[in-house]
């Protein structure tokens, strides 16, 4: 898909660009994961695909400077609602797992660092409620 492609590209445009791009992926796939609720399309998996991509770009962005990369990167904090809410709905609970993953990759402090980010108000709904 051209737009996830553009995403994966987009490292060398800086951070901005990659945010931006990001949301958007989201955006669009909240609009329309829906549709393929029990298929498995070839327009699903570029959605997944997309999704992914994003999920994996904004991760980059929720590290121990996740509190400066918000106030440096005004579309942060809506790319990260956009994520919230397209894992949010339990039937893609495997959403929110990926992001939890993609986390605990980039940390160099491992799970238990992620953990600990993840008590404050905005980033608590990435941590599953069984990993209390």
């Amino acid at each position: 898909d051209v737009q996830t492609v553009k995403l994966l590209k987009a490292k060398e445009g800086g951070g901005n660009v990659q945010i931006l791009l990001a949301s958007r992926e989201l955006e669009r796939t909240l609009r329309t994961i829906h549709i393929h609720q029990n298929s498995l399309t070839t327009n699903c998996l570029k959605d997944i695909a997309g999704i992914r991509a994003a999920l994996d770009v904004l991760s980059t962005y929720l590290g121990d400077d996740f509190a400066e990369n918000v106030k440096r990167f005004v579309a942060l904090p809506k790319c990260l609602e956009t994520a919230k809410h397209l894992c949010s709905n339990s039937s893609r609970s495997v959403l929110q797992l990926f992001l939890l993953k993609q986390l605990v990759r980039h940390d160099p402090n491992g799970i238990e660092a992620v953990k600990e980010r993840c008590k404050t108000k905005d980033l608590k709904w990435i941590m599953p409620p069984q990993s209390e």
